[in-house]
Order: structure tokens, then sequence, then C-alpha cells
């Protein structure tokens, strides 16, 4: 799980896959990743509150 948001292993992956992006798209892609895993904790937060 802490690898997933590695700017390396996504690279990896990509090459892996043979995805051509950009490094721009992977900055994204690696925000949005980032962004997934912070609501997806505040969600689990909220819920063990509850």
């Amino acid at each position: 799980m802490k690898n997933k948001l590695d700017k390396d292993f996504i690279i990896r992956k990509i090459i892996e896959e043979k995805i051509f992006i950009s490094e721009d798209e992977i900055e994204i892609i690696l925000v949005g990743v980032a962004l997934i895993y912070k609501i997806n904790n505040n969600i689990n937060i909220f819920i063990e509150y509850d």
C-alpha cells in the first residue's frame, strides 16, 4: 500500500503496461491518488466515530 504513492512505482507500472503519458500527467495521477487515500482515511475516521 505504501508504494502506491511512490512516483517510481507509478512510472514502472506505466512502462510495464506500455502506457505513454507525460510526466505532467504522472504528477496529476499522483495528486489524484493522494486525494483518494486522504478522502478514504477521512471516511474511515468518520465511520469509526459514528
